[in-house]
């Protein structure tokens, strides 16, 4: 009986030092699973700091270049993973863009001094023709000037002559006027005598 008994006590000692074990195990268990939680959120944490600044440094470059500004370093582009193609990306787009912009300048520029150019060769073809205009008026003017002239000249002529032919047409009707007193007056005596 006695070897029962202790064998009892020892299988009841044996139970408590196992159950003693599982409760250490557990607790050990717990804590590592505890602290294996922490860490791995720590990392998280740390991991999500880090691609959060990433990202928000990249936001920041892409507002500047929306905004015209083409002569900014992009960050993170050494980086080797998902962060760096995507800075690679954008920084690829950055230099189309400035492409573009700068071609769409150009091409504004040359546009514009097209437009000029046009502008200029018009107002020159009006001038040229307004030139040609007031010349030829001004040459038709001269000419009418010149046949006004002639026909002055004419009319001065003509009213000499008219002139010269109004004395002599006086002077025959004095002339016929004398003659025709001087035969009323034979007339006259002739009757009387």
């Amino acid at each position: 009986q006695n070897v029962i008994a202790r064998a009892k006590t020892f299988t009841s000692a044996e139970e408590t030092a196992r159950q003693e074990s599982d409760d250490y195990m557990k607790g050990l268990t717990r804590y590592v699973s505890m602290l294996a939680i922490g860490i791995l959120g720590f990392v998280a944490l740390l991991i999500g700091f880090r691609i959060g600044f990433a990202i928000q440094s990249m936001t920041h470059a892409i507002r500047k270049l929306a905004h015209g500004e083409f002569d900014i370093d992009l960050p993170h582009r050494d980086r080797r993973d998902e962060i760096g193609r995507m800075a690679e990306g954008i920084d690829a787009f950055r230099v189309k863009l400035h492409e573009k912009s700068r071609h769409d300048a150009e091409r504004d520029i040359a546009l514009k001094m097209e437009v000029d150019y046009e502008r200029r060769s018009a107002a020159r073809e009006l001038a040229d023709q307004f030139e040609a205009t007031v010349s030829g008026v001004i040459d038709e003017v001269a000419r009418l000037s010149g046949d006004l002239q002639v026909a002055a000249r004419s009319l001065a002529e003509t009213a000499r002559m008219s002139e010269q032919a109004s004395n002599h047409v006086s002077q025959a009707s004095e002339e016929v006027a004398t003659t025709a007193m001087t035969v009323a007056q034979a007339s006259d005596e002739m009757s009387s005598s």
